[in-house]
């Protein structure tokens, strides 16, 4: 009975964070924002542009498809929000797989770092297998052909005819890039998704020329695959906004990543959401979805239309950005089995250069079962298992906002500093007092401790603002968890006023209040699982009239507001963050609602395969991780101290 005490307890231990070393990198920071944008839209867009898009138009939602954009753009940028805020309270690798882990728990964690990494080997396979028919095309099937000839045997719908030997060699070439330097390739990524734009707008620019709207209302019209469609190829696009997690993943490699990684993920974001659109409408509009090529679509679609030269022009901007999207899938692999590693959750499996930020040891394991999955797996099957770890993970992460905005602790780092210097974000415990006390000054400003390691700044700060500082007449050995002057003093629970709460009630969360958001958040999670599945499996008794789906559905929609309210009507905790998520709790709530939604409409198939891989990620976990895990030995080392100071109080009779 104990053991299984333990078990469980091991299930919900968090990772311990000290603030204070928080910025203390384990690599060299040599990354600026534009890498970062590199490795987001580097992967986004190529990906995306290349190879997404025309397997959602043509087998998932049509000309709708440009809905099927707005909704997973919406959902990415809102997502990008909430992890804008972790970046800056964990600027760490190992991106959602650190931010769960110091919010929810070790297996959380584990699940979704293990999830990830599946995201990002079927990213790199779908990626490298595409870079193989691009490249190929331009060599009029050459190699196709000659495979075909010698090595054919009985495909079916996931297995391919015959061994695809080209994604194999682009992978091991591109992963022979990240043994050199990080920065190399990330300024590579860069260069060729700039690249890559220009020929992104010729293909928009061209499309513009050659509109037809019958493309959109012949038979069968604009919407051939109804509204299951739509929120279907949301899902399945979903995946295109992966650069995200790999933007996060180099937190510790970027020069100032508080400032640079939140302006990286929103520019990154809303650009990619922009282009895709309008790359979405360009195809949909000039070209019948209906005749889209499995492979190659947009350069063969153009070609089509009679556009002299335009094959080999997409073609090969096909492979500048599906170049810069393999670089992007690679980059988040060895980062967050780096982090895993040195939770020892994983057995050591990557080794990173700390000066350069290159992959030492490969990571062999993941990249051999991309290459498998590249050279034996179609295409179609492929892009069917994308979307759902990345679906889980923002899900999580935007779980995570709500559960720390309302717990009474806070976790990571906050802004100490209010209105002198916003880079002043420590959290310290060792404080120098200058006599700086001045009656005179004092307008009601908030008291403001300044650490040793800080004395170059205060000497650097203008006189008046010296006399502005209250020092506080205290020992010196004093410590503090929060400062009068990170909090706001603000009565309402949530940045938005449409729900206030009534005056004399604390504006600071309890474990009461704290437990009472966790409940209506689970509630609300709960409720949407049942909206989703009424929308999507029981639409039409829905719209019959059915009693139990009607009833079903009231209750599930009366369900997420009034959970909603409860959680808008409990005190945020107010310290001062250095990125907010805006409207808290209505982004994570629309986010979580959102990917819910997708996730209920991914293919049954791509879930048995999700499924598989978690299960085997779960046996490694009680194999190795729930054992070496390097929480366990804080919570050993807490046990004995409670040991001896239990002792300690004993009487001695």
């Amino acid at each position: 009975m104990e053991q299984c005490k333990r078990i469980f307890q091991a299930f919900g231990r968090r990772k311990n964070v000290d603030p204070k070393n928080l910025l203390v990198s384990r690599f060299r920071r040599n990354l600026n924002i534009f890498d970062l944008i590199g490795i987001g839209m580097g992967g986004s867009l190529g990906i995306g542009v290349y190879i997404v898009i025309s397997y959602v138009i043509k087998h998932q939602a049509g000309p709708s498809a440009v809905l099927s954009v707005i909704i997973a753009g919406v959902a990415a940028v809102l997502s990008g929000f909430c992890y804008s805020e972790f970046t800056t309270r964990l600027p760490q690798a190992g991106s959602s797989y650190v931010f769960v882990y110091a919010s929810l728990g070790e297996l959380s964690a584990f699940v979704i770092g293990w999830s990830m990494i599946l995201e990002n080997i079927v990213l790199a396979a779908v990626t490298a297998k595409a870079w193989g028919q691009y490249f190929d095309g331009l060599l009029n099937g050459t190699i196709h052909s000659y495979t075909l000839d010698h090595l054919q045997w009985t495909g079916d719908e996931f297995l391919t005819n015959c061994p695809d030997i080209l994604p194999c060699g682009i992978l091991f070439i591109t992963s022979l890039l990240f043994v050199c330097n990080a920065k190399a390739s990330t300024l590579l990524s860069f260069i060729l998704t700039t690249m890559n734009g220009l020929v992104i707008i010729c293909i928009i620019c061209v499309g513009i020329f050659h509109v037809r709207h019958e493309n959109w209302t012949d038979p069968p019209g604009f919407f051939p695959f109804g509204l299951t469609g739509i929120i279907a190829g949301a899902g399945t696009l979903f995946c295109i906004f992966t650069g995200i997690d790999s933007m996060c993943s180099s937190s510790e490699e970027t020069r100032e990543p508080i400032k640079t990684v939140p302006r990286a993920i929103i520019t990154s974001n809303i650009l990619t959401f922009v282009i895709i659109l309008c790359v979405t409408l360009a195809v949909t509009l000039s070209y019948p979805w209906y005749n889209l090529q499995d492979s190659i679509a947009i350069p063969t679609a153009y070609q089509d239309k009679g556009v002299n030269g335009s094959f080999y022009v997409f073609a090969i901007g096909g492979l500048l950005g599906l170049t810069a999207a393999l670089i992007s899938s690679i980059h988040g692999i060895p980062r967050l089995l780096f982090s895993m590693k040195m939770d020892r959750l994983l057995y050591p499996c990557c080794l990173l250069n700390p000066d350069t930020g290159g992959v030492l040891k490969l990571t062999i394991f993941p990249l051999l079962i991309a290459c498998i999955l590249s050279m034996f797996v179609t295409l179609n099957m492929l892009i069917q298992m994308l979307a759902l770890g990345s679906l889980v993970s923002y899900t999580c992460v935007a779980v995570c906002v709500l559960h720390v905005r309302y717990q009474p602790i806070h976790v990571g780092l906050f802004q100490e500093y209010e209105d002198l210097n916003e880079d002043k974000y420590f959290q310290s415990t060792d404080f120098v007092y200058p006599t700086l006390f001045n009656p005179k000054t004092n307008n009601g400003l908030s008291k403001t401790f300044i650490e040793k390691s800080e004395i170059g700044f205060y000497n650097r700060l203008s006189k008046d603002t010296k006399h502005q500082l209250i020092m506080p007449d205290k020992p010196r050995d004093s410590t503090y968890h929060k400062m009068d002057s990170v909090i706001n003093d603000t009565p309402s629970g949530s940045q938005s006023s449409l729900f206030q709460i009534p005056p004399g009630v604390a504006i600071e969360p309890s474990n009461a209040t704290s437990m009472t958001s966790s409940i209506a958040l689970i509630v609300f999670i709960i409720a949407t699982t049942v909206f989703s599945f009424i929308v999507i499996f029981a639409s039409n008794s829905l719209f019959t009239g059915s009693w139990w789906a009607t009833a079903c559905f009231l209750i599930s929609v009366i369900t997420l507001i009034v959970t909603t309210i409860v959680i808008v009507k409990q005190p945020q905790n107010q310290t001062s963050l250095l990125f907010k998520t805006p409207y808290v709790p209505f982004v994570p709530l629309l986010v979580i609602f959102i990917n819910m939604l997708m996730m209920s409409l991914l293919s049954y198939k791509a879930w048995l395969r999700f499924s598989i891989w978690l299960f085997l990620g779960l046996i490694v976990y009680f194999i190795y991780g729930i054992r070496h895990s390097t929480e366990i030995e804080i919570d050993d080392q807490e046990v004995v101290l409670y040991e001896i100071t239990d002792q300690e109080r004993t009487p001695i009779k």
